[in-house]
């Protein structure tokens, strides 16, 4: 892989580690915080919000994980092809009713929209990682050339 592709992969990587870990320490938060808002809640809103926080939570364990394996491939502990089998990628994600998410807590509400967009993110990530172009193609080399073209200019 060329040097400035890898610099460029290892960055995406590293920045979607550490958003994770920030969005997996604000859940926690909110998650801790959740009795508080159960009184104003009616029982079929509290289950649906225990519901929602274990999506969160699954959610953010598959990109963890994957970012852990992409992380391991960067560091050369394991090759590329390992990290493409099945057990490796990303995986399906359980999906939240928006209708029912819009009823919840706004600080639960934003939660959940949050790790929504990560794991969209991290998919895309994971589908330009894993995605075969020809050598010197890509989406990282088409970035490159692009910000080359805009300094000669």
């Amino acid at each position: 892989m060329n040097g400035a592709v890898a610099d460029l992969n290892k960055r995406a990587v590293e920045t979607l580690y550490v958003e994770t870990m920030l969005l997996a320490d604000d859940a926690r938060s909110v998650i801790e915080h959740a009795p508080a808002h159960r009184h104003a809640l009616d029982p079929l809103q509290r289950t649906c919000m225990a519901v929602e926080q274990l999506r969160v939570t699954t959610r953010l364990m598959h990109v963890i994980a994957w970012l852990l394996t992409r992380r391991a491939v960067i560091a050369g502990e394991i090759d590329e092809a390992a990290a493409r089998s099945e057990a490796r990628r990303l995986g399906s994600m359980p999906e939240s009713d928006l209708a029912i998410v819009d009823t919840l807590p706004d600080d639960v509400r934003l939660m959940i929209h949050a790790s929504m967009d990560l794991a969209r993110r991290a998919a895309a990530l994971e589908r330009a990682l894993v995605t075969d172009h020809p050598a010197g193609q890509g989406p990282a080399n088409d970035l490159l050339d692009t910000l080359r073209r805009r300094l000669a200019a």
